[in-house]
């Protein structure tokens, strides 16, 4: 049914419709079909209507229920020609033309099936728009997926590249804090060499050379000090006990005094106990300086 001729259309003359008609019930002579199908072939509309045409035809053979003749007649047309006396040949006289056949009407079955098969074709399209949206917009989340995940593996790249640079730092850090440790221990082994050392110069300087007792200013204070002094080897030492001890940005600052000015005789610091120790090169012999004092100074001196 999709190939009848859409509703409304017009041919240049009236004719051309009515021999199509005739010529789908096949009732044309030569020369009006090759003109309908000349015709068909250059007019869509022409040969849309030509099928529609066609189809009726076909539809009307079937239209009409077989019937099945009775069962003596048969019998009863044998019976008769051979009862019947011999016919003279007859001059049979040619028969009129028969006249033109009227165009078939198009009955208004064909008009109602126009709006279903626009509404199916409406549907169509429609799906078929649908369906061009939905694999576009496939194609879109298939693209953002795709960069999602490409952003996601770069992240884990990074993660794990910075997670490789935190280990390399935790072990350098480890590695440092080993060494420091082993610094840590090695001064404190050097600290108590040193102490050993200074302990052994103080008693052999007390016992070879002069020593001088330095006795508190205050006096409620328990600070007391020994400057041990060996003038073959030019060297002293100071020897502090019970000195309070002091911020950690000052220090204490050994004195030598002579004609009313000082000389310095060098820093020193003193432990929680107050104990501190000082190995310094004088510039002269003990004799030579009129005293000697401390005083607690910025770092640095002073």
């Amino acid at each position: 049914m999709n190939d009848a001729r859409s509703p409304g259309a017009q041919f240049p003359d009236d004719n051309q419709e009515n021999d199509i008609a005739t010529h789908a019930l096949g009732a044309t002579d030569a020369g009006e079909r090759s003109a309908v199908e000349a015709l068909a072939a250059a007019d869509p509309a022409a040969a849309a209507e030509l099928a529609a045409y066609r189809r009726l035809v076909e539809i009307m053979h079937y239209s009409a229920p077989p019937v099945a003749a009775p069962p003596a007649l048969e019998a009863t047309l044998r019976a008769a020609l051979e009862g019947a006396p011999p016919v003279a040949a007859a001059v049979v006289a040619p028969l009129p033309r028969p006249p033109a056949p009227q165009p078939v009407p198009r009955g208004r079955s064909w008009n109602w099936l126009w709006p279903a098969v626009a509404a199916s074709a409406a549907v169509i399209l429609l799906l078929f728009g649908l369906n061009l949206w939905q694999m576009g917009r496939i194609a879109t989340l298939s693209a953002e997926n795709a960069t999602l995940q490409a952003q996601l593996t770069d992240r884990d790249a990074l993660i794990a590249q910075r997670s490789a640079q935190l280990t390399a730092l935790d072990q350098q850090v480890a590695a440092q804090a080993e060494s420091l440790d082993a610094a840590q221990a090695q001064a404190v082994d050097l600290g108590a060499l040193l102490a050993e050392r200074t302990q052994v110069l103080a008693a052999t300087i007390a016992r070879a050379g002069e020593t001088y007792d330095m006795t508190p200013t205050q006096p409620e204070s328990a600070a007391f000090a020994t400057v041990g002094w060996f003038d073959a080897g030019g060297v002293g030492i100071l020897q502090a006990s019970d000195f309070p001890p002091l911020a950690p940005d000052m220090t204490y600052q050994l004195w030598l005094i002579k004609d009313g000015q000082r000389t310095s005789g060098g820093l020193f610091t003193v432990s929680d106990t107050g104990n501190g120790t000082l190995i310094f090169s004088p510039p002269d012999t003990l004799d030579a300086f009129d005293g000697m004092g401390i005083t607690p100074e910025p770092a640095g001196g002073s």
